[in-house]
């Protein structure tokens, strides 16, 4: 067996064990660190999320493998990406994802477009088959009583619950996205048992197929050599290419930015946090423009922009969580696409299935895929019954990629 093989293997049982784990405290609602742990039962019980999660996974991976030897293009073998952060208090889907590398130049439009739709199609495919199977299949509301029994006393009202006096919660949500929204509606054979949706993350059909849209999603943002880059250049050329991925990140880092600073109060920490968070869009854009001063002033620009739409609406709300992945794209996997040495146009079919995969990233996208909520409980002295229980929401940075 090839050294490399031995790393991508230990890579893959590494990933596996944490996500079973991280699947356990999901499912359970309880932390391995935390008081009274996992018991040996419960982490076996989390081998539903991660065979389920390293299918979606293997499926998109090997989806772009396959097509890449049949383009005779040389490629690595899956790299799976473990990660758990469950030791910090938070919710651990237990990967970032996986990725194969490209060990030779593709050499036409047609090669790169073949590789780069055919993961998320083959990931969607499986992403759809778990999510119907998890709406199909909803337990109970037993269910959720086990996990949590503080729920009981309200029954079928258990999103009423909250924290006892002077106590507070922290309660994960996943976003919106379109198909999430048409499977609640549609596809539930008992809508009542579809969990409160600060509960979902106890269902690993549902987690799954949520985290396999969000992934699906991603990789299909249409910028640099992500997918959705490789389609787009496959569709319409570098130069075009070029244009949308650069309009496209801009307009993604002016979304992410919303809210991150806050026009309220205009003293020292203001003005050193905007001057920050100019210098981080600065770093961003490395490869959208060559000259720095350009560079500087689109960061300006999009601050700016932001801080006057903010400034005459305070309540509108971007992601924050999306900074981290632009820092990524911009500086790592980069803004442009390789050129190729046969630029001739995609065929009728070709082009029929890019238009899909642009519906896929459509349907599959949440603008705030993950939300955090504080619940707090009434304060100590006060009527119960007659408190308007206050909800700060805190969007997660927590990202992942593929």
């Amino acid at each position: 067996m090839k050294k490399i093989h031995v790393v991508q293997l230990m890579l893959f049982l590494l990933t596996f064990i944490l996500t079973t784990i991280s699947g356990a405290e999901l499912r359970y609602g309880k932390s391995l660190f935390g008081a009274g742990g996992l018991d040996i039962m419960e982490i076996y019980g989390g081998l539903v999320y991660s065979l389920l999660f390293l299918t979606f996974l293997t499926f998109h991976e090997f989806g772009h493998y396959f097509v890449a030897l049949r383009n005779n293009v040389k490629v690595t073998l899956p790299f799976y990406i473990p990660m758990y952060i469950g030791f910090l208090g938070l919710p651990s889907i237990g990967s970032m994802g996986a990725f194969i590398s490209i060990r030779e130049k593709v050499k036409s439009r047609r090669a790169f477009f073949d590789i780069g739709v055919a993961g998320p199609l083959a990931g969607f495919v499986v992403a759809v088959i778990i999510m119907i199977t998890g709406f199909k299949t909803l337990p109970p509301l037993d269910y959720i009583f086990e996990i949590h029994p503080e729920y009981i006393p309200f029954g079928d009202n258990y999103p009423d619950y909250r924290p006892g006096e002077g106590e507070t919660a922290m309660v994960f949500k996943f976003g919106s996205n379109l198909l999430f929204q048409f499977a609640e509606n549609y596809l539930s054979y008992d809508i009542d048992r579809y969990p409160f949706e600060g509960e979902a993350l106890h269902y690993p059909f549902l987690m799954v197929a949520y985290v396999a849209l969000f992934f699906t999603a991603i990789n299909l943002l249409p910028i640099g050599q992500l997918d959705g880059g490789h389609i787009i250049y496959g569709l319409l050329g570098k130069r075009t290419h070029g244009i949308i991925s650069r309009v496209c990140y801009v307009a993604f880092m002016f979304y992410a930015g919303l809210g991150f600073i806050k026009p309220e109060s205009f003293d020292f920490s203001f003005v050193a946090w905007s001057l920050g968070y100019i210098y981080f869009l600065y770093v961003c854009l490395f490869n959208v423009h060559p000259e720095r001063q350009a560079r500087l002033m689109i960061a300006v620009i999009i601050y700016t922009a932001q801080f006057m739409l903010l400034y005459f609406n305070s309540s509108i709300e971007g992601y924050p969580g999306w900074l981290l992945m632009g820092l990524i794209i911009g500086r790592v996997t980069g803004i442009d696409h390789p050129e190729t040495e046969n630029e001739a146009p995609l065929d009728l079919k070709r082009k029929i299935i890019g238009v899909l995969a642009i519906v896929i990233f459509v349907i599959s996208f949440s603008p705030k895929p993950f939300i955090f909520e504080q619940i707090k409980g009434p304060e100590p002295g006060k009527d119960k019954t007659s408190l308007n229980h206050h909800i700060e929401k805190q969007e997660s940075s927590e990202f992942t990629v593929l």
